[in-house]
């Protein structure tokens, strides 16, 4: 994710708005290939779903037939998942920090949640209970004892409410942002379930590979965005989209009645095509959307050649209500409505970059976004400095470290409350409860950090890092200690004194 805060400090530094990279691609990367049979290799449970938009009472009508497979090791007598809609329910738990909350609900607070209606465990009726102060958290009681490594069938009817909110879940003027509004299961780290509210700072969901086939129907005149690929059939006044979305950590959808599309087809040094696709509103950014696709295509190149393939065939670059600056989904990245402006265009660019960075750090290999925010955001951030370089050479690269890098955070240093203490990188995102240190530790000190890395191995060796955590973490999710490994295989070195240092 690519947070608000951005902006708002460009605002105030006058130059925090774009700049830099990284040359040279010496990296030997892996073939589409092997990373695409990794990824959807790694897939575990399969959800079936159909959604229905009822754009006039703001609702959401879902089914789920999920085949949930026990990945624990052992018996299990409930299945855990997460249905972070509820946590919309109450000022109280919306996942918005005070500061943002005028910006979350320009019309003042309007309520969302999810109402379970039906719940069937293999075909009979079961029960349920609702855990995490935010109610996001829904067990789901099973009639006997899941084995290890068996599966079971679970079909869950439900509604949601969509509220008037321009958060990755909620509606605007002109959007509705169907994200993490669906039941999914909880992921396991090896030794329990990872169950997290809803929290209010940096990106609280941790989830495994899974096989989606779903219909989404939306009423006639609206166009959808979403994860995966899929076909539309119109039939009386509804559009039904029929959608698979193989080896993907999540779905998600934007529906609007004012999206034209722009495309671009791009064909990467190996001879992987991946098609580009803008949503944007016609009727305001017509120039800046096709601009979208074209920065979309070119991040897609840059970090195919640079880090690995991009499994997948599709790519989303949606322009949405959504304030906070970017969000990425699986194949589809929320942009805000805001950044389409032409005076403002470096600074579409970096966040579009940014979240199509994340379909490398996020999407393929996943992370503890919780505990260690920094090897999802540190490791994208990292690369969108690389993407500069890579597109358009060292000078605009050096430029853009000086600048949006370093110059942020030394500005942040002389405005910000932070003591040493406060500084290091691999704090939990629940550590902070400002978005702006937050964004300043995380993403800036963390592109620091890599930065750093970087200047004591040399740019070839450190590409070939990147490129050897990505394959052999795709599918899965890593740790920090991975990327000190991956390092240390490459060089030889012990890097614990390095890491210890910055985190």
């Amino acid at each position: 994710m690519q947070r608000r805060w951005h902006k708002r400090m460009g605002a105030v530094l006058a130059a925090c708005l774009l700049l830099l990279c990284a040359a040279g691609c010496g990296a030997k990367t892996p073939d589409a290939g092997s990373i695409a049979d990794k990824v959807y290799g790694q897939a575990g449970h399969t959800y079936k779903m159909q959604w229905e938009l009822n754009e006039q009472a703001k609702t959401m009508q879902g089914t789920l037939y999920l085949t949930y497979r026990n990945p624990t090791g052992q018996a299990l007598a409930e299945v855990p998942l997460m249905v972070y809609p509820n946590a919309y329910s109450s000022e109280q738990t919306a996942p918005f920090a005070a500061t943002s909350m005028q910006a979350a609900y320009p019309n003042g607070f309007s309520a969302g949640g999810m109402e379970i209606q039906t719940l069937k465990v293999e075909g009979q009726s079961a029960v349920y209970a609702l855990r995490n102060e935010d109610k996001t958290l829904m067990l789901v009681q099973l009639p006997h004892a899941l084995e290890k490594d068996a599966a079971v069938e679970i079909e869950i009817g439900f509604t949601v409410q969509i509220p008037n909110s321009l958060g990755r879940f909620g509606y605007g003027e002109k959007s509705f942002n169907l994200c993490n509004c669906y039941p999914i299961a909880c992921a396991w780290d090896g030794e329990k379930f990872l169950t997290y509210p809803y929290e209010k700072q940096g990106d609280p969901f941790v989830s495994d590979v899974a096989d989606y086939q779903v219909q989404l129907t939306v009423p006639r005149g609206m166009q959808a965005a979403f994860s995966g690929e899929g076909t539309r059939q119109e039939t009386g006044d509804k559009a039904v989209y029929t959608i698979a979305a193989r080896g993907m950590r999540d779905f998600a959808a934007v529906c609007s009645r004012s999206f034209s599309i722009e495309e671009r087809t791009v064909t990467n040094k190996q001879g992987n095509e991946v098609t580009v696709r803008s949503f944007y509103y016609a009727d305001q950014s017509q120039a800046m959307g096709k601009m979208a696709a074209q920065y979309g295509a070119q991040a897609v190149v840059a970090f195919s050649d640079m880090i690995g393939m991009y499994p997948y065939a599709q790519l989303d670059v949606v322009q949405t209500d959504f304030f906070i600056g970017g969000m990425e989904y699986p194949g589809m990245v929320l942009i805000d409505k805001s950044l389409y402006d032409p005076m403002i265009e470096s600074e579409l660019e970096r966040i579009v970059v940014h979240e199509a960075g994340h379909q490398w750090f996020y999407a393929v290999v996943g992370s503890d976004q919780v505990k260690e925010p920094w090897v999802d955001e540190a490791l994208t951030d990292y690369s969108t400095m690389l993407y500069f370089g890579y597109t358009y050479g060292l000078e605009r690269e050096e430029s853009y470290y000086k600048t949006d890098v370093l110059g942020t955070y030394l500005l942040a240093e002389q405005i910000l409350p932070m003591k040493d203490g406060h500084k290091g990188v691999g704090q939990p995102s629940t550590a902070f409860e400002d978005e702006l240190m937050y964004s300043v530790i995380v993403y800036t000190r963390g592109t620091m950090m890599l930065r750093a890395a970087e200047k004591q191995i040399g740019r070839e060796q450190m590409l070939q890092v990147l490129s050897t955590y990505y394959a052999r973490h795709a599918g899965g999710r890593a740790t920090g200690e991975d990327v000190r490994k991956a390092l240390e295989e490459q060089t030889g070195n012990d890097w614990n004194e390095f890491f210890t240092k910055w985190l």
